[in-house]
Protein backbone atom coordinates (compact mmCIF):
# COMPACT_ATOMS: atom_id res chain seq x y z
CA UNK A 1 0.00 0.00 0.00
CA UNK A 2 0.85 3.74 -0.29
CA UNK A 3 0.17 6.92 0.03
CA UNK A 4 0.36 9.90 -2.60
CA UNK A 5 2.87 12.64 -1.63
CA UNK A 6 -0.07 15.18 -2.42
CA UNK A 7 -2.41 13.86 -0.37
CA UNK A 8 -0.70 12.75 2.58
CA UNK A 9 1.61 14.37 5.26
CA UNK A 10 4.73 13.31 6.81
CA UNK A 11 5.13 13.10 10.24
CA UNK A 12 8.26 11.98 12.07
CA UNK A 13 7.72 9.93 15.22
CA UNK A 14 10.40 9.07 17.40
CA UNK A 15 13.07 9.32 14.61
CA UNK A 16 10.81 6.70 11.76
CA UNK A 17 9.45 8.50 9.11
CA UNK A 18 5.80 7.83 8.47
CA UNK A 19 2.90 9.80 5.81
CA UNK A 20 -0.37 10.07 7.30
CA UNK A 21 -4.17 10.83 5.59
CA UNK A 22 -7.04 11.65 6.93
CA UNK A 23 -10.56 11.33 4.77
CA UNK A 24 -14.01 11.32 6.33
CA UNK A 25 -17.05 9.22 5.13
CA UNK A 26 -20.51 10.19 4.19
CA UNK A 27 -22.37 11.60 6.61
CA UNK A 28 -24.50 9.09 8.99
CA UNK A 29 -27.90 9.50 9.70
CA UNK A 30 -27.20 11.82 13.05
CA UNK A 31 -25.06 13.95 10.77
CA UNK A 32 -21.66 12.74 11.79
CA UNK A 33 -18.32 12.45 9.79
CA UNK A 34 -16.57 8.93 10.33
CA UNK A 35 -12.66 10.07 10.32
CA UNK A 36 -10.80 7.73 8.88
CA UNK A 37 -6.64 8.16 9.12
CA UNK A 38 -4.06 5.82 7.43
CA UNK A 39 -1.01 5.83 8.35
CA UNK A 40 2.60 4.19 6.71
CA UNK A 41 5.87 3.88 7.57
CA UNK A 42 7.82 5.81 4.69
CA UNK A 43 9.84 3.23 3.10
CA UNK A 44 8.80 1.09 0.52
CA UNK A 45 6.59 -2.23 1.20
CA UNK A 46 5.78 -0.53 4.51
CA UNK A 47 2.27 -2.42 6.30
CA UNK A 48 -0.41 0.29 6.97
CA UNK A 49 -2.26 1.35 9.82
CA UNK A 50 -6.15 2.08 9.31
CA UNK A 51 -7.41 3.60 12.43
CA UNK A 52 -11.37 3.59 12.45
CA UNK A 53 -14.10 4.91 15.47
CA UNK A 54 -13.33 9.16 15.40
CA UNK A 55 -16.25 10.42 14.41
CA UNK A 56 -16.63 14.53 13.88
CA UNK A 57 -19.19 16.77 12.68
CA UNK A 58 -19.77 19.54 9.99
CA UNK A 59 -19.48 22.92 11.65
CA UNK A 60 -21.69 24.48 9.34
CA UNK A 61 -24.58 22.20 9.39
CA UNK A 62 -24.67 22.84 13.04
CA UNK A 63 -24.21 26.49 12.40
CA UNK A 64 -27.86 27.33 12.79
CA UNK A 65 -28.51 26.03 16.11
CA UNK A 66 -25.49 27.70 18.32
CA UNK A 67 -27.33 27.39 21.42
CA UNK A 68 -25.93 23.76 21.35
CA UNK A 69 -22.39 23.88 20.01
CA UNK A 70 -20.17 21.84 21.90
CA UNK A 71 -16.80 21.93 20.43
CA UNK A 72 -16.30 18.40 21.71
CA UNK A 73 -18.31 17.50 18.28
CA UNK A 74 -15.93 18.92 15.74
CA UNK A 75 -12.67 17.45 16.65
CA UNK A 76 -9.71 18.42 15.15
CA UNK A 77 -6.81 15.47 14.37
CA UNK A 78 -3.46 17.12 14.80
CA UNK A 79 -0.09 15.65 14.17
CA UNK A 80 0.50 15.52 17.97
CA UNK A 81 -2.68 13.05 18.16
CA UNK A 82 -1.26 10.90 15.14
CA UNK A 83 2.02 10.71 16.88
CA UNK A 84 0.39 9.62 20.28
CA UNK A 85 -2.09 6.82 17.91
CA UNK A 86 1.46 5.92 16.58
CA UNK A 87 2.85 5.07 19.88
CA UNK A 88 0.24 3.83 20.99
CA UNK A 89 0.16 0.92 18.27
CA UNK A 90 3.85 0.32 18.34
CA UNK A 91 3.57 0.21 22.13
CA UNK A 92 0.79 -2.87 21.16
CA UNK A 93 2.85 -4.31 18.74
CA UNK A 94 2.63 -2.68 15.47
CA UNK A 95 5.54 -3.51 13.52
CA UNK A 96 5.35 -1.27 10.56
CA UNK A 97 8.32 -2.88 8.61
CA UNK A 98 6.95 -5.87 6.49
CA UNK A 99 4.40 -6.05 4.20
CA UNK A 100 1.16 -8.27 5.00
CA UNK A 101 -2.50 -6.67 5.66
CA UNK A 102 -3.44 -3.04 7.48
CA UNK A 103 -3.96 -3.07 11.06
CA UNK A 104 -6.64 -1.79 11.83
CA UNK A 105 -6.84 0.21 14.95
CA UNK A 106 -10.32 0.60 17.27
CA UNK A 107 -10.64 4.18 19.08
CA UNK A 108 -12.47 6.45 19.85
CA UNK A 109 -12.53 10.80 20.15
CA UNK A 110 -12.24 10.15 23.83
CA UNK A 111 -9.08 7.76 23.42
CA UNK A 112 -7.48 10.20 20.88
CA UNK A 113 -8.93 13.47 22.14
CA UNK A 114 -9.55 13.78 26.05
CA UNK A 115 -5.52 12.02 26.39
CA UNK A 116 -4.36 15.42 27.37
CA UNK A 117 -2.35 16.15 23.80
Amino acid sequence: MTLSKKKSRPITVDGESYRFQISTSKLDENHNFFLNLTVLRDVANGKAMQVKGLVTRNFWLDISDSENYEIDNYPVIRPSHVATIVRKAIAGGWDSSPNGNALVLATTNDDVFKSGT
